[in-house]
């Protein structure tokens, strides 16, 4: 299944970032320096997790599951009435008998489902994967998002709507920042997963060649006219 995003491109920056903070850290300390050596393919085989792990384990390949989980049952998005979709992850007995208490309860048509033997253990949820995932399907698809999420509550069941970025969390995190750029104008964008206590400060990416000439005064130590010459040739 193709990715939502590009990990591999992702995972390969925040993997560079974290080797040289790493490798910075050991040369203070030693005086010794360090080559950071990162592959995209690296970064995605570590970011398969407990998944990779069991594939090691067992030699079985996982197979799709779309927004469910391999082993935790049920654990999986479901459409709501309102065409929301929500998130249930009730892979432990207690969590599982709540909701399924829940459903009985709330969803007519659904009561006999808290007594089905096929579901009373792991291995039984398991083992009918398929039957209970459409069972659950057909009983969330009975109420809006909203309801559902007064239930979950009610019930203590860990379920609950899937939310957009849009979320009052995000908004409150300052996860989406406004930055004025001096061509696009002002434009929203995601702000900074690591909170370190100090005012935030976002710059618009540059335009192209912006800071051509500052690179090679301050990094690269070259001349004004020496960058002169440069233009002039069309190098920059």
């Amino acid at each position: 299944m193709y990715l939502g995003f590009p990990m591999g491109d992702v995972g390969g920056g925040w993997g560079t970032a974290l080797g040289t903070l790493a490798a910075l850290f050991a040369r203070e300390r030693t005086g010794e320096s360090q080559r950071v050596d990162v592959s995209m393919l690296d970064m995605l085989v570590s970011f398969q997790a407990h998944l990779g792990q069991m594939y090691l384990a067992s030699g079985e390949v996982p197979e799709p599951i779309g927004s469910g989980h391999p082993s935790n049952i049920p654990a999986k998005a479901f459409r709501a009435k309102d065409g929301t979709w929500v998130q249930v992850h009730c892979s432990t007995e207690p969590f599982w008998f709540k909701l399924v208490e829940l459903v009985s309860a709330c969803v007519p048509g659904f009561e006999a489902l808290a007594g089905d033997e096929r579901f009373k253990t792991a291995g039984g949820r398991m083992a009918h994967r398929s039957e209970l995932e459409s069972l659950l399907a057909d009983a969330i698809v009975t109420k809006s998002a909203d309801d559902w999420a007064a239930l979950f509550i009610d019930w203590d069941v860990p379920a609950v709507p899937i939310n957009n970025i849009a979320d009052p969390q995000v908004q409150a995190r300052s996860m989406v920042v406004e930055i004025d750029h001096p061509t696009a104008g002002t434009f929203k964008t995601a702000g900074n997963p690591i909170k370190l206590g100090q005012e935030e400060r976002f710059s618009p990416p540059p335009t192209l060649g912006e800071h051509t000439r500052e690179v090679l005064r301050e990094i690269a130590n070259f001349g004004n006219d020496e960058i002169d010459a440069m233009e002039a040739r069309g190098a920059i």
